[in-house]
C-alpha cells in the first residue's frame, strides 16, 4: 500500500488532501517521511503536517510496476529531498540528479533482477 498515492490501472495517482489526512490520522508530527512508491512528492496531511516521499536512488518506479514501460518518476535520476525546519513550518527542496546508471543496470542483472534493469532500457 502507498501513503501518498493509489494504484489505478497500473498507474499511481495522488490522493486528495482529505484522504491523506484520513490515512495519517491524528498526529502531533509536523513531518512524516514515507517511501515505497519511489515517487518524489510532498503534501499536507494537515495545516501543520507535511508528508514527504523523497524519491529513490537506483530504482525507478517501474521496477515493481506490472506495466514495465511506465517510469512514472520521469526517469531513473537519483531523487532525494532536503527538509529544513523554518520556525513553525518545513521547507522541502526536491532534488533530481543525473548519474551514470550503467553500474546499477549491471548490478540488477547480476542479482537476477532483469525486471529492475529493464526499467533503465531506452533511457539515454
Amino acid at each position: 500500500n502507498y501513503l501518498l498515492e493509489d494504484a489505478v490501472d497500473d498507474r499511481l495517482t495522488n490522493i486528495s488532501q482529505q484522504e491523506l489526512a484520513r490515512r495519517v490520522g491524528p498526529t502531533d508530527a509536523t513531518l512524516v517521511l514515507c517511501g515505497h512508491s519511489h515517487q518524489q512528492h510532498a503534501a499536507f496531511a494537515s495545516p501543520k503536517c507535511v508528508v514527504l516521499n523523497p524519491g529513490s536512488v537506483g530504482c525507478p518506479r517501474s521496477a515493481d510496476n506490472p506495466a514495465m514501460d511506465r517510469v512514472e518518476a520521469g526517469g531513473p535520476f537519483a531523487r532525494y529531498a532536503v527538509a529544513t525546519r523554518l520556525r513553525d513550518a518545513w521547507s522541502v527542496e526536491m532534488i533530481a540528479l543525473s548519474y551514470d546508471w550503467s553500474p546499477v543496470v549491471e548490478r540488477a542483472r547480476a542479482n537476477g533482477r532483469a525486471d529492475w534493469a529493464d526499467g533503465f532500457v531506452g533511457i539515454p
